[in-house]
């Protein structure tokens, strides 16, 4: 028996909502079908069960976030706060086929050149999944952003319970809006949209040297005590190498899954903001929200040096600093074709237009 899905976008509702025609509200993406076909009894409750028994086997790739990775555990710094969590990708439509050299043949997790060449590709659903490192836990935050192709819409869902244990009307998993939202004068900024404000993808420090993900400058068991039970952790590790954290995938792969998700959003809005495209007199509109990301600085995204300064100081050698520190080469480099990694000369690129 389908059932009956509750949205709870904040801003617009002030208690979960139902929603009568999930298509119409369009919740076609492939976990708003899930929870429409299956009973609320069968909802994965744990990040453990989301992995194991609704996603399926195959079809997903972990990696690794938090904001102590780079600091190497001793008994003096364990209650330094890391806040690690996971973020994982999965293509659940889309299962790999191959294991990577030395994988047991009963690893439920995907070939990570899989899922990136598949993510966000047409027609190939995808999910985008963020929990914290307790597996098991029915509580602790554990959201979603399922990816439909046909609209190029992400729907946010978030596993919430505290309102289906006080009455069994509601289920347990609740929809949070889509993309769009981020943009609607009542929810922009709210829920969700607070730190995906342009309706997509989001990563901490999303270029290299990563020192805040597991990544193939920085391995995230470092910060781990010794007896930590994610060393032995069936969905991180493979059976036959526990401790190795094999099954977990590098940022410098995330980089190119979150910044495919952020190119297909933004030609979504683009051909319906200046369309139709090709049309003799399109119709532009929602003029201040493009101009806003040229003048104005919607999200801001941590670049971090790849060496500590006081090594610098010491070995009196030049300090590396982030592409991008002081002036935006990101959005630069697509009109100034010599933008390198190394910088480029402001004054000669720019500044002689102005005098």
């Amino acid at each position: 028996m389908p059932s009956t899905l509750y949205s709870l976008i904040e801003g617009r509702d002030l208690a979960p909502k139902r929603i009568d025609d999930p298509v119409a509200a369009g919740l076609t993406d492939w976990f708003g079908k899930y929870l429409v076909e299956h009973e609320n009894s069968q909802y994965p409750i744990t990040f453990r069960s989301l992995l194991e028994d609704t996603i399926p086997h195959k079809t997903w790739v972990p990696f690794a976030v938090g904001d102590g990775t780079y600091l190497k555990y001793n008994p003096e710094n364990n209650d330094i706060p890391r806040d690690l969590r996971f973020v994982v990708v999965a293509t659940p439509t889309s299962p790999s086929t191959t294991n990577p050299q030395g994988w047991p043949k009963d690893a439920i997790v995907a070939d990570v050149n899989h899922v990136q060449s598949e993510a966000f590709k047409k027609n190939i659903p995808t999910l985008f999944i963020v929990g914290s490192t307790v597996f098991d836990s029915e509580t602790i935050f554990l959201q979603i952003a399922s990816w439909e192709p046909t609209s190029g819409n992400l729907n946010f869902y978030q596993r919430d319970i505290k309102f289906s244990e006080k009455s069994s009307e509601y289920p347990s998993w609740l929809y949070l809006g889509s993309s769009s939202d981020a943009f609607e004068p009542d929810t922009r900024g709210k829920g969700p949209f607070d730190g995906h404000v342009n309706g997509t993808l989001v990563m901490k420090e999303l270029n290299t040297p990563w020192v805040h993900w597991n990544s193939m400058k920085f391995n995230f068991s470092q910060m781990l005590p010794p007896d930590s039970p994610l060393r032995t952790e069936p969905l991180l590790n493979p059976s036959n190498n526990l401790n190795s954290f094999d099954f977990l995938a590098g940022a410098e792969r995330l980089e190119l899954i979150v910044k495919k998700a952020a190119d297909k959003w933004f030609t979504v809005r683009e051909r319906k903001d200046f369309g139709p495209i090709g049309a003799p007199t399109p119709t532009i509109t929602h003029v201040r929200d493009w101009i806003q990301h040229i003048l104005d600085t919607t999200t801001i995204n941590i670049s971090a040096a790849g060496v500590n300064s006081e090594v610098v100081i010491a070995d009196e050698g030049d300090f590396w600093t982030p592409q991008g520190m002081f002036y935006d080469s990101q959005s630069l480099e697509d009109v100034v074709q010599s933008l390198g990694t190394t910088g480029f000369d402001v004054y000669t690129h720019i500044g002689q237009r102005f005098v």
